[in-house]
């Protein structure tokens, strides 16, 4: 019996796997590259999280009530590495749930007092593989990401 030669390469199994494996192979790199980056930018934002909390922690540690907590600016920046113009302090006066414009103010008799103290650090993460600029998301220069706390004082 005769075979045909122009059957017999098809017919030929060896170095598929390899061929398979180079097609696939980009593809997988580019989703690990992606996980790397996403975990990266997750725990850069759980950092700055955690500094903010670590910042608001002092707001309540004298145990009284305080006019002024820009203090804790030093502490957010100490914790977490960023300059002064990324951390902001906010403190603020609710009476009955009413947001007030002063912060020392007295409320009326028989409403509810809350006190809040509140800490927000921002920063840019910027991904190791350029993601950003692919996806459309944050600019040149980065992704912008924020850690904040907030702490009821009264």
């Amino acid at each position: 019996m005769i075979r045909s030669p122009v059957v017999r390469p098809f017919a030929d199994q060896r170095g598929v796997s390899t061929i398979e494996l180079a097609l696939v192979m980009p593809i997988l790199i580019m989703f690990f590259a992606a996980i790397v980056d996403f975990a990266n930018g997750f725990a850069a934002n759980l950092a700055l999280e955690n500094a903010a909390s670590r910042a608001v922690e002092l707001a309540s540690a004298p145990g009284q009530v305080q006019k002024n907590y820009d203090y804790l600016k030093t502490e957010a920046m100490l914790a977490s590495g960023r300059p002064a113009e990324a951390v902001t302090i906010s403190a603020w006066l609710e009476c009955n749930g009413a947001r007030q414009s002063a912060f020392d103010r007295v409320c009326g008799d028989g409403e509810q007092i809350a006190r809040y103290v509140s800490v927000e650090i921002t920063s840019v993460f910027k991904p190791t593989f350029g993601w950003e600029k692919l996806w459309g998301a944050g600019g040149v220069n980065g992704i912008p990401i924020s850690g904040d706390a907030v702490v009821r004082l009264q």
